[in-house]
């Protein structure tokens, strides 16, 4: 262990002090586990400068932005996932459509889908210039600024969605609670995350897609989620997840072939293994068939969780 480091700090997700071990088996990573809860968090993490550089507000949405124009973010797959999301929120909540906030809603493409479908909806983005041609493109509220800093009108909401969003927070509880003070009582809460007990992080450890120590610094698997949402005192959660992500998969492939390549080199070689499974009938048959796996094992490198306040 690092002589600089303490030798224990309190976990983000339970609070818990927890011994300084590495999540991972060669102890080279700062992803640290939590043995109280099973959530793992990055430690050391970022500060001063280095932090206000990394996260400047248009930060997350333009690099999802440069993805999405280059092909590399399907279209088919965004509306598959925004179906999969909706499909579950009607299990769990009675009656039409309602009033829908999401999260991190960026320029407004989960917002855009959910009206087609019915519901009535409003966002909350962190870029106020991403906020304000959101707004302004879809005609609806779209509050500007940091969750845990917008005044949020309690009880409003039928539905809140945070996908890619609970990673980044220095304080994974305290915004599970305010969105249990937005939702109307009989309201769904559904957040999607890479998976700390999927498939990729199994086979690759810190090498998998998604393990960013500098830029998601809280990570949950099925068993962490869980625990979280009865903490801030939702009720009937729905663990599932979907997906091996193609760069895990491309790096497995390397491992099996004895090819191994640097991360980056994965992502500059793993478009046309989403091509191929997107496209081509027998790999799109494959996809489904696995999907349908880890909607009932979640192993899948996407954790979606699905939550009811009573």
């Amino acid at each position: 262990m690092n002589a600089d480091l303490p030798a224990q700090v309190g976990c983000p997700v339970c609070g818990s002090r927890v011994a300084m071990v590495s999540y991972f088996r060669n102890g080279a990573d700062r992803v640290r586990k939590c043995r109280a809860c099973s959530a793992a968090f990055v430690y050391p993490r970022l500060g001063g400068e280095q932090l206000l550089s990394q996260y400047s507000p248009s930060y997350f949405q333009e690099k999802y932005e440069a993805l999405r124009q280059s092909g590399y973010v399907s279209e088919d797959s965004f509306q598959k996932k925004v179906g999969l999301c909706l499909e579950r929120v009607g299990k769990l909540r009675a009656g039409p459509p309602g009033l829908l906030l999401d999260m991190g809603c960026g320029q407004g493409r989960f917002l855009e889908a959910a009206q087609q479908r019915g519901w009535q909806v409003q966002g909350l983005e962190l870029c106020p210039q991403v906020a304000r041609q959101t707004a302004e493109r879809l005609r609806v509220q779209v509050y500007s600024g940091s969750l845990f800093e917008v005044s949020l009108p309690a009880e409003s909401f039928d539905l809140v969605t945070m996908f890619d969003v609970i990673e980044h927070l220095e304080q994974p509880p305290q915004a599970l609670r305010i969105c249990h003070r937005i939702l109307k009582p009989g309201g769904v809460l559904a957040i999607g995350t890479p998976n700390l007990r999927g498939i990729g992080v199994r086979l690759l450890g810190a090498r998998a897609f998604g393990v960013w120590p500098d830029e998601h610094i809280v990570y949950f698997g099925p068993a962490a989620m869980r625990r979280a949402l009865g903490s801030a005192r939702f009720a009937g959660s729905k663990i599932i997840s979907r997906e091996i992500y193609p760069e895990n998969a491309s790096a497995m492939i390397s491992r099996v072939t004895g090819r191994s390549k640097h991360r980056a080199e994965v992502g500059e070689k793993v478009r046309p293994l989403k091509q191929l499974f997107r496209h081509n009938p027998l790999f799109k048959a494959l996809r489904s068939t696995l999907n349908g796996f880890f909607t009932a094992v979640p192993l899948g490198d996407e954790l979606l969780a699905f939550t009811v306040k009573p």
